[in-house]
């Protein structure tokens, strides 16, 4: 092995001040491309999110809905946020309950809970009931269909009954208010819809089959009892002939001080203080989501090989003949001569042994055997060279140009009876 093989099997890379500049040039505006590849990945993500949903509030106001959602965050046509913000803008204050009815001991208004998506379980309604016996107003309507959702209705001493053949729609009617309670201060006629009617408390709207509305005194508050469910939907409130409606909810509330609580919990709603949850909730949630998507997607094709495979070059921190001459110069210091000569006698022997089929930790006599019956006896006297190492062995004391000969000589039969290149020639050059 020469030494300008051996540069080209370890090339090392010389690195010059000029290029370390280069190399620290070229950082920045890789760093630069980097932030602007970022920027506009959040800038397209945010804008596939906003125009996904514009065009989703578009679809939803063709598409009619799969069930009644009469939730002041509802936007399409069975919710109640023009209602919220028509109560907003005639100066009462509104906002959305989302937490258990535990929590509304202490607070003071108007509850308004319509048509809730569960029905309440009895400890609810107890909790419920218990905040409006203390001064306190609630707006309970539901079709009253299952008899589970009457639990309310049962609690105030009201019973409730149908009005017409099951699963038939009820027709959109115009009632004339009586009672002449405060709260129909204005409000000339409702226009109701309900296939129930209910017995109990003051009736404030009725047909000849019972009341869709009635007023119950519960302790010290009061409860506006009904069965339409749909009087303050979103597709009813700018229409003329529903203004009565909203008339009688805004007079109603106006009765009571306090703030007007539009129930959201019982929708499925929850205001709790988990900040991930907030942010899912709002288009930057879906923004975040989309972002984290892509990127999965990126880490995990950065980790698939689409190409050629490649080699990965290991450079070594010292060449090859540098290192044999370092252990060559180390030995002969140590003056270890006949270490050195057991140990390429020993891989000799080893290489030897192969080529002729001989296992190598047969005794020398057979691998002599081997030698005298193969095509190579002729070429040299291994019998002879066997007993000359024997001897070097015994006196433990080999000088230079006696090892010298002995690694030529083992050389020269490696090289003739292996087509495998020997590497004692690499270490008999570096130990001359």
């Amino acid at each position: 092995m020469s030494e300008e093989n051996d540069k080209e099997s370890f090339p090392i890379a010389a690195s010059t001040p000029d290029d370390h500049a280069e190399v620290r040039s070229a950082s920045p505006g890789k760093t630069n491309r980097l932030w602007w590849q970022i920027a506009a990945l959040i800038a397209v993500s945010t804008l596939a999110v906003f125009t996904g949903s514009a065009f989703d509030e578009e679809w939803k106001k063709v598409v009619p809905e799969g069930r009644q959602m009469a939730s002041m965050h509802n936007k399409r046509a069975t919710g109640l946020k023009a209602a919220a913000q028509l109560a907003k803008s005639v100066g009462l204050t509104v906002e959305a309950w989302e937490h258990p009815y535990r929590e509304l001991k202490g607070e003071r208004g108007t509850l308004v809970l319509i048509s809730p998506t569960e029905s309440l379980q009895p400890f609810q309604t107890e909790q419920i009931l218990s905040w409006v016996s203390e001064g306190n107003d609630l707006i309970y309507t539901d079709d009253m269909t299952f008899e589970l959702s009457n639990s309310v209705a049962t609690k105030l001493g009201i019973q409730t009954k149908a009005a017409g053949p099951a699963g038939k729609k009820a027709e959109e009617v115009d009632i004339v208010p009586s009672g002449g309670v405060p709260e129909l201060e204005n409000v000339k006629t409702l226009r109701l819809q309900s296939t129930t009617r209910v017995d109990g408390g003051t009736p404030i709207a009725k047909d000849d089959r019972g009341a869709y509305f009635t007023i119950k005194k519960f302790g010290k508050g009061r409860v506006l009892f009904g069965t339409c469910p749909s009087f303050l939907a979103n597709n009813t409130i700018a229409k003329k002939e529903f203004w009565g409606n909203f008339q009688l909810f805004a007079n109603f509330c106006r009765t009571t001080p306090g703030t007007i609580y539009f129930d959201e919990y019982g929708h499925g709603f929850s205001g709790g203080t988990n900040v991930f949850a907030y942010i899912a909730s709002t288009p930057v949630g879906a923004v975040a989501a989309q972002i984290a998507l892509i990127l999965i997607v990126g880490v995990i094709s950065e980790s698939q090989r689409f190409g050629a495979a490649r080699g990965n070059e290991v450079r070594r921190k010292i060449s090859n003949l540098e290192f044999i001459s370092g252990l060559s110069h180390a030995y002969r210091r140590a003056r270890a001569n006949t270490a050195v000569l057991e140990i390429l006698f020993h891989a000799f022997k080893n290489k030897l042994s192969r080529a002729l089929a001989v296992s190598p930790h047969e005794p020398t006599e057979r691998l002599n055997e081997a030698w005298q019956q193969s095509k190579y006896q002729s070429t040299h006297n291994l019998e002879s060279l066997l007993a000359q190492y024997e001897e070097f062995m015994t006196r433990r004391h080999v000088t230079d140009s006696e090892l010298k000969n002995m690694v030529e000589t083992c050389d020269k039969i490696t090289s003739e009876t292996s087509p495998e290149p020997s590497t004692t020639r690499v270490l008999t050059s570096s130990k001359s």
